[in-house]
């Protein structure tokens, strides 16, 4: 029999070495790192629970609705249908608006509509409305263009009302404010 040989490849030796395992110290950095972290998740959670039982006592959200109420009784909400339970009957929404924003303190109250209506459809609206419910006219300021922005004052008895109607963008905002002289 003859002997033949069979080549053989070299194998690689990596020259740094063979490999070694991770020391056992980096499982300790991650440990502790993870313990850091978990421990600012546990602050929060327990930051987010005081806060927000405090805050309930002020802050109301309900109907797409917001509404936080000061210690005095004032209040301002934001969102929602409805005009505030202190609105006057003789100053009337207008009608088809969404209210945007409303408040309420000690002075007064005020409201915010928005409509696809016209500035002088909104204008007049309020002008014939008022009238029959006895409001007078105080002042009346318009913008050079008196179709993008007006301002009237009514006086009742001994309270003031302002309107500010401004219009642009396809909408007519109105702002209404009535408090005491």
């Amino acid at each position: 029999m003859e002997n033949t040989a069979i080549p053989v490849q070299p194998v690689p030796v990596d020259p740094q070495g063979p490999m070694q395992p991770a020391p056992k110290s980096g499982h300790k950095v991650l440990w502790i790192v993870l313990g850091i972290v978990g421990f600012f998740i546990l602050l929060g959670v327990i930051f987010t629970v005081v806060v927000g039982k405090k805050i309930s006592k002020y802050v109301d959200v309900e109907d797409g609705q917001v509404s936080i109420k000061g210690e005095n009784g004032e209040s301002i909400t934001y969102g929602g249908k409805a005009l505030p339970a202190n609105w006057p009957a003789d100053v009337p929404a207008y009608p088809g608006a969404e209210s945007k924003f409303s408040a309420t303190d000690k002075q007064g109250v005020a409201v915010v509509f928005i409509t696809s209506d016209s500035l002088e459809k909104v204008a007049s609206f309020y002008k014939n409305e008022l009238a029959k419910n006895q409001w007078v006219v105080s002042a009346t300021n318009s913008a050079n263009d008196s179709s993008v922005l007006r301002h009237t004052s009514y006086t009742k008895d001994i309270r003031v009302l302002q309107i500010g109607i401004a219009s642009g963008g396809g909408q007519t905002n109105v702002t209404l404010a009535v408090g005491n002289k």
